[in-house]
């Protein structure tokens, strides 16, 4: 999931007992394994051709397609298992946290993309494109509210809009959400109560809304908040926990950290913020188990930390930072700055680095935070480099 929107943990299942075993029949057995984890098995329902993360997708958006695929528990992607049209150089992507819907903004065409998920196979259906408006000039970032009732757009004009979701994807614009703003916010976030919606701005400061009860936004007091001049803010992403607030500073390649203020929104940097990243830190994304990592750009590697859940400091992981797997065009960095995801239970990540082809798989000790690498997918021979999106997606 992008980019932003960060599903609950869940706990293990429980493993039957010595007795069950030695009474059951092997159907019985095979039946059960199947229902609970996935055994390992090729499922024909799920597309699964090996030990699968159960019933989840990865979905990934290139310039052409929309690719899903059954992730793996301990290995590269493999083929994909379903395909779809997408946006021509779409941005960011986003996927509704509790129904089957997809969305992706178009940059090109002014627009933004529906789309239904099958939740039996991941195969996508392209369900209408919603215009952003008459005097739009492409769809930049996207986020979702928690509750799937709002997704909100920000613009190359540099305005935020947002929608009303009903239904089968249908997008009504919400009534004073499109805010023009002189900032030209980039990427969005939304903390996981639905409260307030974030925006870098690539001018050294980061946007703060209020979303109202109708969906409208409302600046908060002290927004924008500056950070350092000349650090160029890109990506951001809100923690598990709703209380802290993160940004990739890519000119000064370090990783700023905010406190939110609960009842208001307003953002405080956190102690000994910002924290040292790589060259050209870009993406960046967070588990439900608080690590957080980051691409940087010019190093070709993920910075990894783990966030003080007290107080929002980066403590970085032994071992960080870690080799990125697939190659990064660094000159892109910034306009491309890529794609991380990570899985339910935040021991699995999914890199897809800026101007890449390919997408790098890791798992993650859920003790530590350090990578494992699993092995790098090559997307399908007609994908064309440009933006990459990762969204995982477990129903």
């Amino acid at each position: 999931m992008h980019a932003n929107s960060v599903p609950p943990e869940i706990g293990f299942m429980p493993q039957p007992t010595k007795s069950f075993f030695f009474s059951a029949s092997l159907a019985a057995l095979l039946a059960i394994c199947l229902a609970i984890t996935g055994c390992g098995s090729s499922s024909t329902t799920h597309g699964c051709t090996g030990t699968c993360v159960p019933g989840a997708f990865l979905f990934v958006a290139t310039p052409a397609q929309v690719y899903g695929y059954a992730p793996l528990t301990a290995g590269p992607l493999t083929s994909p298992i379903s395909t779809s049209p997408s946006a021509a150089s779409a941005p960011s992507i986003a996927v509704t946290p509790n129904s089957n819907l997809l969305f992706e903004p178009d940059l090109i065409f002014h627009s933004v993309l529906a789309f239904s998920i099958d939740n039996s196979t991941g195969a996508l259906t392209l369900l209408a494109t919603h215009p952003l408006g008459p005097s739009s000039q492409g769809g930049v970032g996207s986020a979702i509210t928690p509750t799937s009732s709002a997704l909100y757009v920000s613009d190359m004009n540099g305005d935020v809009l947002g929608f009303r979701i009903a239904s089968g994807g249908a997008l009504t614009g919400l009534t004073g959400s499109l805010l023009p703003s002189s900032q030209r916010p980039h990427l969005l976030a939304i903390d996981p109560a639905g409260k307030y919606l974030y925006a870098n701005d690539p001018n050294d400061q980061v946007l703060v809304y209020a979303i109202q009860a109708d969906g409208s936004l409302v600046p908060v007091p002290g927004s924008p908040f500056k950070v350092a001049a000349g650090s160029d803010p890109q990506s951001l992403a809100v923690d598990s926990s709703g209380k802290f607030l993160y940004v990739t500073l890519a000119k000064a390649g370090k990783v700023a950290g905010f406190a939110i203020n609960a009842n208001t929104g307003a953002l405080t940097p956190v102690p000994s913020s910002p924290f040292p990243a790589g060259r050209q830190p870009a993406a960046l994304g967070i588990t439900p188990n608080h690590f957080l990592y980051v691409i940087n750009g010019l190093d070709n590697s993920i910075s990894a930390y783990q966030i003080n859940s007290m107080s929002g400091q980066l403590t970085e992981a032994t071992g960080s930072p870690f080799p990125a797997g697939t190659p990064i065009n660094s000159e892109l960095v910034v306009p491309f700055p890529g794609s991380v995801a990570s899985d339910h239970t935040g021991l699995r990540l999914w890199i897809a680095a800026p101007w890449s082809t390919s997408v790098a798989s890791f798992s993650i000790n859920g003790t530590t935070g350090a990578l494992s690498p699993l092995g790098i997918a090559n997307l399908p021979a007609n994908t064309r480099p440009g933006y990459l999106n990762l969204a995982f997606y477990n129903p």
